[in-house]
């Protein structure tokens, strides 16, 4: 046993709180909340949202979710990562050197033969010498004229995209959780997974509240990517957008 679960457990009978009350707060299954505080580790699904969750439960108790980490991380308990597969290394199968050589050799030789052949049936025709500035024009019948060459215009730079308003993306690499607002509206709040996504549309801005887990999330503005976090928990980021929208987005906020 690693202490941790007993822990946890203390901090929410101490709080009152029954699993389905932690459940509707912070989006993790009563089953998993009973699995972490009896150390059932093995019944959660892989080590990644084992820690997402207890970090998230933590939080959540008022605990510090990284002494609590580091307790189950260096405990015998711990549910091992799964190492990603290796590639098969292709076997490659050795040409002896004296076989390369002839290879080479032969196809010197060919690159040879078609040069000369395409020289012999080919010969380079002569372009003829461009007359000098003034005798064209005196070798040109009367009554008939050279039409002036018209400069091509240059082509004007094409004007940078504007776009108007905002759609902000978020992508998990782990569990988060999230409390965002568009335009001072509640928009999302909850815990997404690994693999999961969330679209917000603003006219002008989208506040995020407040971000549990900063390393778990990237953000984009209109497809672009902004820098990442410097703190593990952040709150009342705002992303504003360059051109506010005057008329509402149309479409819902969530994917």
């Amino acid at each position: 046993m690693t202490g941790v679960g007993e822990t946890l457990r203390g901090a929410r009978e101490e709080m009152e709180l029954s699993y389905q009350d932690v459940e509707e707060s912070i989006k993790i299954r009563a089953v998993y909340l009973r699995a972490i505080e009896e150390e059932r580790f093995e019944e959660l699904p892989g080590a990644a949202y084992t820690k997402g969750f207890m970090r998230s439960y933590a939080k959540f108790l008022g605990l510090d979710g990284d002494a609590v980490i580091a307790a189950y991380l260096s405990s015998a308990a711990a549910v091992p990562e799964e190492p990603a597969p290796s590639a098969p290394r292709r076997l490659q199968t050795a040409r002896p050197a004296f076989r390369r050589t002839a290879l080479l050799a032969t196809a010197a030789v060919a690159v040879i033969i078609v040069i000369v052949l395409s020289f012999y049936f080919n010969p380079v025709e002569q372009k003829p010498i461009a007359d000098p500035p003034g005798v064209s024009e005196q070798n040109q019948p009367e009554g008939e004229t050279t039409p002036p060459v018209t400069p091509e215009e240059p082509e004007e730079p094409a004007e940078p995209e504007i776009i108007e308003g905002l759609v902000v993306e978020v992508a998990y690499s782990a569990p988060c959780w999230l409390d965002v607002r568009a335009d001072g509206e509640p928009v999302f709040s909850g815990t997404k997974g690994e693999g999961e996504s969330l679209r917000i549309e603003a006219n002008e801005y989208v506040e995020f509240v407040s971000i549990g887990a900063t390393e778990a999330i990237t953000i984009t503005k209109n497809g672009e990517l902004l820098p990442g976090f410097t703190e593990h928990v952040t709150r009342n980021f705002r992303v504003i957008a360059d051109v506010p929208r005057l008329a509402p987005p149309d479409g819902g906020q969530d994917e």
